[in-house]
């Protein structure tokens, strides 16, 4: 069915969360896409921070509209979190 398309990636995420909101913002909007996951349970934390938590990728022709999508989201895991005032004894 897809064979004459070419897929490509769109994002690596930083973790399970962030996955499961971009993938549950691409069912929203019909977009099909694949999730390769780098998470191994012997090397899990150093695939993590060397490659990401997983990859997720699209038809080619939904990579423009998939990437709109998910930007609110990227956005919202890219904002520093608010800074906690150091306690002093």
């Amino acid at each position: 069915m897809y064979d004459d398309q070419k897929i490509v990636a769109i994002h690596t995420t930083g973790g399970p969360v962030e996955e499961g909101e971009i993938c549950a913002a691409l069912d929203d909007a019909g977009i099909n896409y694949d999730v390769q996951a780098f998470e191994d349970d012997a090397l899990s934390g150093l695939l993590t921070t060397t490659m990401g938590y997983s990859r997720i990728s699209v038809l080619e022709k939904d990579a423009e509209k998939a990437r709109e999508i998910i930007q609110p989201i990227l956005d919202e895991f890219s904002e520093p979190e608010e800074e906690k005032p150091e306690e002093t004894t």
